[in-house]
Order: C-alpha cells, then structure tokens, then sequence
C-alpha cells in the first residue's frame, strides 16, 4: 500500500499531486483548461515552451494554445501547418494512434537531428530538449501537449522525466475530458483545412516520375533516415539505397538532400 511506503516528506508530496489534480479539474471544462494544465505542468518542474496541438485524420494540426503567444506562433510554425508535420516523429506517433510520454530524442530516426527538416524546423527557436504528452482520441489522431527546455536552460534530468511521465495518465484523462466538453470549438478554426498524402506529393515533384521504391526512400529520407536506416526499414543494402539516390538525384535534377528538402518545401508553399 502507499501508505506504507511514505515518510512525511512524502506525504506533503502527495498533498503536493492531489492539491494539483483537484485544481485541474475544477476547471477542465472552461475554455482556459489547457492553459491551467500549463501552470499544473509548470509546478511540477519548470520548463520554458508549451504548447497544446490537435493532430485530426485528413487535417492540418491545430494549435490549441501556448505560452508563447498565438499570433507568434502561427507564423513560427506556418510551414509546419501547411505540410512538414507530415515529417514530424510526433505525428507519426498520432497517425499510430500511440500514447504515452516521449522525447523527442527517444523516438527521433538516427539522423533527424542533422536533417534538412530538424535544421529548418527548429532554426529559429533555441529549444534544448522537446518532450511531449500523447493523447489518442477516439475519433483518431492525438491531442499532444508539448514542453520544453529552451535557452540556457539544461536538458530535464532523469526525476523530472520521470514525474511528468508518471503525470501522463491524468494528463490524458483531463485532456480528453476537455474535448468532449469543448471539442466543437477547436473544431471551427480556419487551421482545419484537408491535409494531404505524403507520397501523393513526393510523386508529383517537377519531372519526378519516381518508381513507388524511389518514393519509399525519398520520404524516409526527408524524415531524417540515414542510408543504413532505409537500408534496414526496405530491407535493401546500403548499395541498392545509393543508386535509388542517384537515380532520385538525377530525374529531380538536384544534387544533395539540401536540395531535394527545399524542392519538396516549395512544393507545399506552392
């Protein structure tokens, strides 16, 4: 019992949770419930980013709300809505309709952090470790509540890890409760418009008429895939991966991935 394992530090710990957890929700269904698990997050270890994301089927990610200032935001993360979430770790995690607590670097291909799409995505912040909280939703996709260390803030150590992921269970259950409260709401924002399939648009790059197997290995690529990683994941050699990239190269009429990253950004901003 937990009775039997606590001294007193610990019980004032345990006050410490059910004084937050009675808080939350006392507000779940009010329209400023996400940013009360926000200040509810920050009491339990200081982190400097947050952010709510609704990830739906067929629908750009909505941003639900933040710390950081909406307005902000939207522009900071415009071509992220318009198409590169499609290479985000993250949703692949809601497309799997997975749950859990995860950073970034834990479920992140062995290359991501020195892809085109990590260089460009995270330019423009100074975030020193992303973790998020996942949510699957009924309906499908996911409902991610991400925090973050930026600036000359250090990465979370392991106690803080561990205590927002023993978190992950109530965060869900206030999440989703929120939803069912307040669900038609978020549902109005113009940010909902049709989402796109990724191989549909890696097909129709200018004069590509890529094979399926050259498709397979340029979205592999993109998401931030090392050769030896497509390699295993198509069950391929390293060689068979070189000469797809080769022949990508040369009907694209590009050579380096740099390039082949920015023919596919201009593909969905054009």
């Amino acid at each position: 019992m937990i009775a039997k394992r606590l001294a007193d530090s610990g019980a004032a710990f345990i006050a410490d949770i059910v004084g937050i957890s009675a808080d939350l929700f006392r507000h779940a269904a009010g329209d400023d419930a996400l940013d009360r698990l926000g200040e509810a997050l920050g009491r339990i270890c200081q982190f400097n980013d947050f952010i709510v994301l609704l990830y739906r089927p067929q629908s750009r990610p909505l941003i639900l709300t933040t710390n950081l200032g909406m307005e902000w935001l939207a522009d900071r993360l415009s071509d992220y809505i318009d198409g590169l979430y499609l290479l985000d770790p993250y949703y692949q995690k809601a497309v799997a309709e997975e749950s859990g607590f995860h950073r970034l670097t834990d479920i992140s291909p062995e290359d991501y952090f020195i892809s085109e799409y990590h260089d460009h995505f995270y330019q423009h912040t100074n975030i020193v470790e992303e973790t998020r909280f996942i949510v699957p939703l009924d309906q499908g996709g996911s409902l991610q509540v991400l925090v973050a260390r930026a600036g000359d803030d250090v990465k979370f150590q392991d106690i803080e890890l561990d205590l927002l992921r023993a978190f992950h269970p109530l965060v869900s259950e206030y999440c989703r409760f929120h939803l069912a409260q307040a669900g038609r709401h978020y549902g109005a924002s113009p940010q909902g418009a049709d989402s796109f399939d990724l191989r549909d648009k890696i097909a129709a790059l200018p004069g590509a008429q890529l094979t399926a197997r050259e498709i397979d290995t340029v979205e592999l690529m993109l998401k931030g895939h090392s050769t030896k990683s497509v390699a295993r994941l198509l069950n391929i050699d390293d060689g068979t991966v070189s000469n797809h990239k080769r022949n990508i190269y040369q009907k694209l009429d590009i050579h380096s991935q740099a390039q082949l990253f920015n023919l596919f950004l201009e593909s969905l901003t054009g």
